[in-house]
């Protein structure tokens, strides 16, 4: 939030753009959730936070993008089994958010 308000309070004329990184967990059933109610909620924290301020500033691109599935230390040690994504794809995804 400190960084977005330092950013708004700066921002360009033209083309602001801001973009969250949220999770694709966020809109998982409950069920599915368990030991991660902190990430969870953190994460659905961050794209509320996004929205409103979205909604605060019509003249602000903002946008909350989730890379998909990566491979991380906290996807290891959750045991869950799933196929990673490829990181060039994301990183282009990100690039075209931000290209007016």
């Amino acid at each position: 939030m400190v960084t977005c308000q330092a950013f708004l309070a700066t921002k360009p004329t033209h083309h602001a753009t801001i973009i969250g990184i949220s999770a694709g967990i966020v809109s998982l059933p409950a069920a599915h959730l368990v030991r991660s109610s902190a990430y969870t909620s953190s994460k659905m924290a961050a794209v509320k936070l996004l929205e409103i301020l979205a909604a605060e500033n019509p003249d602000v691109h903002i946008v909350s993008l989730h890379p998909g599935v990566v491979e991380t230390a906290m996807l290891q040690k959750s045991g869950m089994k799933a196929e990673t994504d490829d990181g060039v794809l994301i990183s282009w995804l990100f690039l075209f958010e931000r290209t007016p």
